[in-house]
This record gives structure tokens, sequence and C-alpha cells, in this order.
């Protein structure tokens, strides 16, 4: 972790869990640049889209209560969409509703921006839908935005209140809430873009309560998420049913629905494997052959991710107050507790290589990353290294070695060739963040 911070600038916390047991709960990096205040673990940090999971829960609780089924359609809560009566929750709940994400509208674009709730569910109904409900999946902050008012129709609290009384209370979270720039919030996290040494400000009121609301407004700490996570293996705020119906892969059932509405589409894997993976709120897979529960967060100068492996009692959360990549720490971090060797961050240095050298490398490699099938080709451009992969820039790998080439864009990546006893070079390693995967080169 020092490493990251060192090598990669990583500002934020972290905690790692094992059998009940935090094994690293650390802070780096500042919570405010102006004033050189560092993070600490007790730093509150917006965790953006992983709020779904919260908003799932409410939704998943009034269930259980006999109060709404996720059978509903959307025009026993709202009146006037046009497929209000095929749209379910259970539709909002996977994405698979066909509403248009309100972060694509002209005006809420990433503005500093006040639109009451009323006003969004009107906007709403004025838009066209990406595909026919139930048919496909497409991320929309719509549909979260939609349930928590939901849970407000049936509930008769507030969001916020129902969020406090019924998760926040129960769980014991005191440093959690929805994030409200009109109050005073001790231990406050600044966001911040950029990179390196230009950081700027990313200018905190450029979302209100009202426009996140149900898909993005909490903040918290690594330990009361680690709280949350630990609640969510017992029964305390979702009995074992409803825990099922969380922790569902429903993207492979979607995707044979859009095969049989769309002739052209041949196979289930038309839909894009990662939504397959996708739960209520949450992603399911496995890693490292350990099963996975998973979500993450953005939202300007903050970023998140939670990596839950149930059937192992671990538990790895990455806060973060700048917009580098958390799943480059908790991955790596997810080997190491694993048993498997991570190469710890260094600094690069620029090697003097012999150009025919780089003439051995040239063509196509391909493996599997993270599990999904991945091709990418090394060309020669002006006497210098490039990674090629369609419908992407071009990315020059610097050499640091005859072997071994670093990724100019400043992420942790390198690519490694490993020559045979002949000098053939048919085997490679592509290194992600510490973690290897190996290339072979296609003939």
């Amino acid at each position: 972790m020092q490493a990251k911070v060192d090598f990669y600038n990583f500002s934020g916390a972290v905690l790692v869990a094992k059998n009940d047991s935090i094994i690293l709960k650390r802070a780096y990096g500042l919570a405010d640049r102006e004033w050189n205040i560092p993070n600490t673990t007790d730093t509150k940090f917006r965790i953006g889209s992983n709020t779904k999971q919260f908003t799932t829960i409410c939704i998943l609780q009034l269930e259980e209560e006999g109060k709404l089924s996720l059978n509903d359609k959307l025009s026993k809560y709202f009146q006037g969409f046009e497929y209000g009566d095929t749209v379910t929750i259970h539709m909002l709940l996977t994405h698979s509703s066909g509403i248009q994400d309100y972060f694509g509208f002209k005006g809420l674009d990433f503005k500093p921006v006040v639109i009451t709730k009323d006003s969004m569910v009107s906007l709403l109904k004025t838009k066209l839908y990406n595909f026919l409900p139930g048919c496909d999946i497409d991320y929309s902050n719509s549909n979260y935005f939609l349930l928590g008012l939901i849970v407000e129709k049936v509930s008769g609290e507030s969001f916020e209140n129902y969020l406090s009384r019924h998760i926040l209370n129960v769980v014991g979270m005191p440093n959690t809430g929805v994030d409200r720039y009109d109050t005073i919030l001790t231990h406050r996290a600044k966001g911040y873009i950029g990179s390196q040494n230009k950081y700027a400000n990313a200018f905190d009121n450029n979302y209100t309560w009202d426009l996140m609301f149900g898909c993005g407004s909490i903040y918290s700490t690594v330990e009361d998420l680690y709280k949350f996570e630990r609640a969510l293996s017992g029964n305390s705020i979702l009995n074992d049913i409803s825990k099922n119906k969380m922790f569902t892969q429903y993207g492979y059932a979607i995707a044979q629905v859009k095969k049989r509405t769309d002739p052209s589409n041949t196979t289930p894997g038309s839909i894009d494997p990662y939504w397959c993976r996708l739960g209520y709120g949450v992603c399911i897979d496995t890693v490292l052959t350990h099963k996975r529960y998973f979500t993450r967060g953005y939202v300007p100068g903050f970023k998140s991710t939670l990596y839950n492996f149930p059937e192992d009692k671990t538990c790895i959360i990455i806060l973060q107050n700048n917009e580098e990549n958390p799943d480059g720490i908790a991955y790596p971090l997810s080997e190491i507790v694993f048993g498997r060797d991570v190469s710890i961050p260094y600094k690069h240095e620029l090697y003097k290589i012999n150009p025919e050298i780089l003439k051995r490398y040239t063509g196509k490699w391909t493996g599997n990353i993270y599990n999904e099938k991945s091709t990418a080709e090394i060309v020669i451009k002006d006497n210098k290294f490039y990674r090629r992969i369609d419908g992407n820039p071009d990315i020059e790998l610097i050499p640091e070695s005859d072997t071994k080439f670093y990724y100019a864009d400043g992420s942790d990546r390198q690519f490694e060739f490993e020559p045979n006893d002949r000098g053939e070079v048919t085997q490679g390693w592509y290194i992600m963040n510490g973690v290897k995967f190996r290339r072979d080169k296609i003939k």
C-alpha cells in the first residue's frame, strides 16, 4: 500500500478483514490539500454508486414486510410512463427497464444543478426508452432514483430517515449518512480530480442530494462499511430469502430474453459479460475460485470499491478521494490475502534497447484477464513499441530491459516477454497492478 502511495498517488483509506478480524486498516494521503490535513481511518468519503446496494436493501425489507412486490409495475407508483404497465421493480433493480440514465441528459451531466424529485420524474417520462423493458441491460442511475422514491411512497418516510432507522442504526454505522453540503460534517474528505501534482478540487456541490438520491448520495468510512458487510452475512437487515434474491446473477437470464426478442443476437453473450454478473445493486462472480460480491462507486473526486468473499469471510474496502482506480488496489490485495504473489510497485527507468530485439515480440498476444479473454497486438511505429487493441488508442510500451516494458500512460502495467531455450518468444506476461496474467502469441 505504501508503494501505491509512493508511485501511484493513492489517497484514501483501506480495510482488509479475514475471519472476522481486521488485518489492515490504514489511511493514506490528504483529506484536504489546501490545509494539508491527512486522511484517517475515520475520514468520511462519498461512496457514489455503492449507495445502490443500500437502496436495494430498503426495497427488499419492504418486500419482506409485504408492503410491495418485486413484480409491482411502475404504473402502481408513477402515472404517465410509456411502459409503466410493463416495467417492474425487478427491472429497475437489474438495470433492465430501458429507462435512460439521467446523467446523459443535457444540463445534468456533472454540472452544478438543483432539481426536485417531482421534476426529475416528469423529465424521465418525456424520454424514449433505450430498449423494450426486460430485453437488455443498460446501466442507468434513473432506475435507482425511482427506487428511492418507491421507498418513500411505500414506507411513508423520507428515504434518508428510512435508511437511518432500518439499516444504519440497526447495523451501528454512526459515521454513515446522506451527504448534504449545507451541514457541518466532521472528518469529511474533499474530492480531487487530476493526478500527480496537478490536482484540482472536484467542486463538491456539483451533485446535490436531490440529484443523487437513491443512486449515489451516501458518505461512509471503511469501518462502517465493514460493519455493513458483516451485517449482510447475518440476518439483522435481510433474511436469507431476500439475500438470495440480492446475490443472484440475473444478467444471463436477461441475455436469453434478448436472444429471443432480437434474432440478430445469436448468443446470450450479446450482453456485455460484465452485466451478466449483475444481481440487485451488486455484481456476483468468482475470483481465484473464490465467490465474490462486489460493488463500485464514483462521483467526481471520489472512487470506491467493496469486495466481499462470503465463503471465505473476507472483505476488502477501498475508499478514495482522488480518481485513481480502486480495483487496481482491491484486486491485488485479494491475491495477497489468498496467498498469491504480487509484484510491489516500483520506479520504472528507461532502458536503451537494440531496435532489432523489438521485432521478436511483434504480433498478436492472447490470454485471460480476470476470467475474460483478451487479445492485444504488439506493433512497431517509428522505432517505438506500442500495444494496440481494436477500438482503443495505441499505448507506447517503454523498455526497462531487453524483455520487460512498462506502459507510458502512467498506469501500473507492464508486459514481459519470456524467450525459451532456443530464443523463440511465444509466451509472455501481462502484469497489471502487480498481478501477472499469461499471454500466448498467436501464430
